[in-house]
């Protein structure tokens, strides 16, 4: 009787051993995804600047442009930031493609344009996988009993990749239309 309890004893402390290890490699394995995730939209947020400043350089060549609207943009910001302000940058060309419907129609223009759209696509993609990567993070750390984990090993909630309005480029305009 006395050898059983024992050997049940060992069961139980193996189990608990196994799934603490089991979880703690959960929790590495959300880890790598979330920086993955984060370094993947850095690099799809720098190449949207990139795209933004041939645009503006573009634009340039068919209107005078007002320099004090397009303040330098700092990439080396956290993704948040750097988004919104690539988003306000956007929203300054596109005050002037407003103005200048014609200029849309320009084969350099759609061109950019159809290129924003496309990375714009690609960073709503990585925003969603980046979220959906950070809730299941955060459900382990919240929920019984892997939170018991996280508290060993002191992790913490992660912040969502949260927009202040969900902005998609205006630009739906038909290219091929003519006034």
């Amino acid at each position: 009787m006395y050898k059983i309890m024992i050997i049940i004893l060992l069961l139980v402390i193996a189990v608990i051993i196994i799934y603490g290890i089991n979880t703690y490699n959960k929790y590495q394995y959300y880890k790598i995804k979330i920086n993955k995730a984060d370094n993947t939209l850095k690099n799809l947020l720098q190449k949207k600047f990139d795209i933004l400043v041939r645009f503006l350089n573009t634009l340039k060549e068919y209107v005078e442009i007002d320099e004090e609207k397009f303040p330098e943009i700092n990439i080396n910001i956290n993704n948040h930031d750097l988004d919104k302000q690539l988003n306000d940058y956007y929203n300054n060309i596109e005050s002037y493609l407003d103005i200048n419907n014609k200029i849309i129609k320009k084969d350099n223009i759609s061109a950019v344009i159809k290129e924003l759209k496309e990375i714009n696509v690609k960073i709503d993609g990585c925003k969603n996988y980046f979220n959906h990567t950070i809730t299941s993070y955060n459900k382990m750390v919240n929920y019984f009993p892997s939170n018991i984990i996280a508290k060993m090993y002191k992790y913490r909630e992660k912040e969502f990749f949260h927009e202040e309005e969900n902005i998609h480029f205006k630009i739906i305009k038909d290219t091929k239309k003519d006034d």
